[in-house]
């Protein structure tokens, strides 16, 4: 999978749980508004109650006096005022009609305007007989009609309030819940951010080490390192390609290697020929020679056996490049090794003005090594010598036997 696939993927679930914990508050809100919306409407029905009570207290009081004074407007009065509390009740009733939630309210409220009823058709049946009631028997009627009405409209108020604590509960409970989902959320995405930013992490640090790996490799000559490209990933184009410029940097390695060692083998024929020709002339076979001429075909068969061995060198540093260099390891004179490395430097030595000052063991100093390698390094030292150091300082190799190695 991309990488770009894997943070889109991550986000996109982040987004989910955003949007899913948006509706739901949306929704808690929305049902939080209704509950308000209900509790509103049991708190306007608490007034009308107690308006209700106020009304009810105000036509016993009527009732009251009209028994107490005949007077035929009280009558009147007193009839308005029934019926218009009969009409307030039927609306109460009429709003709570398709009110689910105060199903008990309703219930109550009903019984009491049976009762209210019964004490309005009561009084209007008793209006003719009041002026010939005792005032024990009026009080004993009044009292058997309002004392049961004030108990009921208590049983309703009690209904509706247990109606509103009913919903401030249930508002609290929507507000807990609220909350535990909020926390919930941030702690799902919280945790789901860390997941994600591991796995993502994860996956770009795996594939940069290997990356960083392989290139290390490549740079200390390993051609053969492959990346795993089998993936479908970013890293996993960037793997393919660096495999494939790793292949062509080890096509051209190799082309180099057969164009030295080609070059040497062709050089190393001419160069023998050369060397057996100073040879021949040394040993006089075309004709005589006198000593100074025999010392300078020696410089020359030196100086080719020198060139030889640069040769070699040559060979040698492919075989060291594909691993397969090889010593020959004899037992060999290190003081004539260093000697006859110096001789190949005279000429050179007497034209730029130098002196090779060699402070060397009086005697013969064997080491198990490969002596030409050792041909080598003196004669790289002394060149670079020659190329690094101003005339006349003089040039001067000091070989000394350590005892203990």
């Amino acid at each position: 999978m991309k990488i770009s696939t894997k943070i889109i993927l991550g986000y996109a679930l982040l987004i989910l749980l955003m949007v899913t914990a948006l509706i739901y508050q949306l929704a808690l809100m929305h049902r939080l508004q209704t509950i308000n919306g209900n509790l509103s409407a049991m708190k306007t029905r608490e007034t009308d109650y107690s308006l209700r009570a106020r009304d009810i207290t105000q036509v016993i009081e009527d009732v009251e006096k009209f028994y107490s004074l005949k007077d035929p407007d009280y009558a009147s009065q007193v009839k308005y005022q029934m019926d218009s509390l009969s009409a307030d009740l039927s609306q109460d009733l009429e709003r709570l009609k398709g009110d689910t939630l105060s199903r008990d309210e309703r219930t109550e409220l009903q019984r009491f305007v049976l009762l209210w009823g019964d004490f309005k058709r009561s009084a209007l049946e008793q209006e003719a007989n009041f002026p010939v009631l005792t005032e024990e028997d009026f009080y004993k009627w009044l009292g058997r009609h309002t004392k049961p009405l004030e108990a009921q409209l208590r049983r309703v108020q009690k209904a509706n309030q247990e109606a509103v604590n009913a919903q401030v509960e249930q508002s609290g409970k929507a507000g807990q819940k609220a909350e535990f989902v909020s926390k919930v959320a941030a702690g799902i995405a919280v945790v789901l951010s860390f997941v994600i930013s591991i796995v993502v992490v994860r996956s770009i640090a795996t594939s940069l080490r290997r990356l960083t790996s392989g290139a290390r490799a490549v740079a200390e000559g390993e051609y053969s390192y492959r990346l795993d490209a089998s993936g479908n990933d970013n890293f996993s184009q960037v793997a393919r390609d660096f495999n494939f410029m790793v292949s062509k940097l080890d096509e051209r390695e190799q082309v180099k290697r057969d164009y030295v060692s080609h070059v040497s083998h062709e050089l190393k024929a001419p160069l023998a020929a050369m060397q057996e020709t100073a040879r021949l002339l040394m040993e006089g076979i075309p004709g005589p020679v006198n000593e100074r001429q025999k010392r300078l075909l020696g410089l020359t068969l030196e100086c080719g056996q020198r060139l030889s061995r640069t040769l070699v060198s040559l060979l040698d540093l492919s075989r060291i490049e594909s691993d397969a260099l090889d010593y020959e390891i004899e037992r060999t004179d290190l003081r004539e090794v260093i000697q006859s490395a110096s001789r190949e430097f005279e000429v050179q030595l007497a034209k730029n003005g130098r002196n090779l000052e060699l402070d060397l063991p009086s005697e013969s100093v064997y080491a198990d090594c490969d002596g030409d390698r050792i041909a080598q390094i003196i004669s790289n030292l002394i060149d670079n010598a020659l190329k690094f150091s101003t005339a006349p300082a003089p040039i001067a190799i000091k070989a000394e036997v350590i005892s203990g190695i």
